[in-house]
């Protein structure tokens, strides 16, 4: 017979390691006289539902998730105002209150040892990089360029470095800025001309990315001095999107006509095949990557504004996008209005535990739990057969 000692085993180990991808939007709800950004909600994208919404403040938008995704930090904007909440129980765990600016981009070191976050809407006046120490909880300014503001910052995927765009208005002067997101050591400062407006920074620090508008080129150049690698174009091709790095040592670049698989050493690309009959997969919003390395991607929220006067239109949808196979699948839809326009890394797994008070998808994971119970029977019966005292 069945030993339930094994059973039971075979069990609390399952339901100890199962996980469902979620992601954590920021969302836009109905509000008057404007749309109001308050909450963080948390979707499990395996089962389709949302798990829970938590009050964050307002002018909620960046958010990130560290490498070992049992934290998400959140930020109010308006409220000067950043959260950490553990993803197991979603509950707020820290709050960082009274930040000397808005935190409109947030980000984590390489060693995730350092929360990052600035203020980017300063116009033509000066900002500062800030960092949180998060062994110490010490929250000081790290970069200050005077007579500068700094306009993105991008950091590349690995969360090695970090490349700051600087620009003096007055006297129109534009510089790019890389350094080591660890020891925040310097490693290049180099002059730029109007246009190299960056996306995208390679993972060794020795290369960026911009979109040559005016000619429709998509260009590559070295950080160290802005010389350039390669410029990339297709006949016909009009525009191009923000890359993505699906493929290792392969940029895969949306335009409007084709997306390209384009290599990152060489320039060299091609369209990504699809049916002779078939226009390019579309998909609009913000994007990330789940663990699979798949594209999730959240439609931006639809606000229409008549005399002075916003209002929410439309559902927070999310889908998986598949570009080489060209095909998007629905994976949730909200029952209300709503919209969500997170920025940061918003998508993960979220590991289920006795005490985190939710559901568990037990009906997505059947055949596994079907699996599990053929697999102890099995065990099981070779025990009776061999054991001694089961002889008759």
């Amino acid at each position: 017979m069945v030993d339930m000692r094994n059973v039971l085993l075979l069990l609390v180990l399952f339901f100890e390691t199962l996980a469902a991808e979620v992601a954590y939007l920021p969302l836009t709800e109905q509000g008057f006289p404007y749309p109001l950004n308050t909450s963080l909600g948390v979707y499990d994208l395996d089962a389709g539902l949302r798990l829970k919404k938590i009050e964050i403040g307002h002018g909620v938008g960046p958010v990130f998730l560290n490498d070992s995704q049992d934290t998400v930090y959140v930020a109010a904007r308006y409220e000067n105002k950043i959260l950490a909440i553990d993803t197991t129980t979603l509950t707020p765990i820290k709050t960082w209150q009274n930040l000397p600016t808005n935190p409109d981009q947030i980000f984590l070191s390489q060693d995730n040892s350092k929360l990052f976050f600035i203020n980017l809407n300063v116009g033509t006046g000066q900002n500062s990089l800030y960092q949180i120490d998060l062994m110490t909880d010490v929250v000081n300014e790290v970069l200050f360029f005077p007579g500068f503001s700094i306009e993105p910052v991008v950091y590349s995927q690995n969360l090695q470095y970090m490349a700051l765009y600087l620009y003096d208005y007055f006297n129109n002067e534009r510089r790019l800025v890389t350094y080591q997101t660890n020891d925040m050591i310097l490693v290049h400062d180099t002059p730029l001309n109007e246009g190299d407006y960056l996306v995208m920074i390679d993972n060794e620090g020795e290369g960026f990315f911009y979109k040559d508008v005016t000619n429709a080129e998509f260009v590559s150049k070295k950080l160290s001095d802005a010389t350039e690698n390669w410029r990339f174009s297709f006949p016909g091709e009009t525009s191009f999107s923000q890359p993505l790095e699906l493929v290792d040592g392969f940029l895969t670049i949306r335009g409007i006509n084709n997306h390209y698989q384009v290599n990152k050493q060489t320039g060299q690309g091609s369209p990504i095949a699809r049916p002779a009959n078939e226009e390019p997969v579309r998909f609009f919003g913000s994007i990330d990557l789940n663990n699979g390395g798949q594209l999730i991607a959240i439609d931006y929220p639809i606000v229409i504004c008549v005399t002075g006067l916003c209002s929410l239109s439309g559902r927070l949808n999310i889908h998986q996008v598949d570009v080489f196979n060209n095909n998007t699948q629905l994976i949730y839809q909200s029952s209300e209005t709503l919209g969500s326009n997170p920025v940061g890394r918003f998508i993960g797994q979220r590991f289920f535990r006795g005490s985190a008070g939710q559901p568990v998808p037990l009906f997505e994971h059947f055949g596994l739990i079907a699996l599990l119970m053929v697999l102890m029977v099995f065990v099981s019966y070779k025990r009776f057969l061999y054991d001694p005292k089961s002889s008759h």
